[in-house]
């Protein structure tokens, strides 16, 4: 398993509810979400990115949640869970190219 990354908070929209939500952590499955509504544990978030190359949706099984501020000082949630279905591609839409997160990565075998 690799070290979660944390990087610029990716923006997200929830589709239950409405409200806000950001990609705060990532690692290869797994994700920390900072939103408006809280998730219960076992619950599926689903929401959606607004990206140059069109929406992205972004599933993420909920392991846990607890009250914490979002990125901008609002209050909100913070949701620890793993990605479910995410592609490379939505991967790739959501935090760039795997080469340009981990410039010391080859693709050579």
């Amino acid at each position: 398993m690799t070290a979660p990354v944390a990087h610029a908070p990716v923006p997200l929209q929830l589709k239950r509810g409405g409200g806000d939500a950001f990609i705060v952590e990532h690692s290869e499955e797994f994700v920390t979400l900072a939103s408006t509504a809280p998730s219960p544990p076992g619950s599926t978030v689903e929401a959606t990115h607004q990206g140059d190359a069109g929406p992205t949706t972004v599933r993420v099984k909920v392991r846990g949640c607890r009250r914490d501020p979002l990125p901008d000082g609002r209050e909100g949630f913070r949701i620890d869970g793993r990605f479910v279905s995410l592609t490379r591609a939505d991967r790739a839409a959501l935090f760039g190219s795997q080469s340009e997160a981990d410039p010391g990565s080859t693709s050579e075998t």
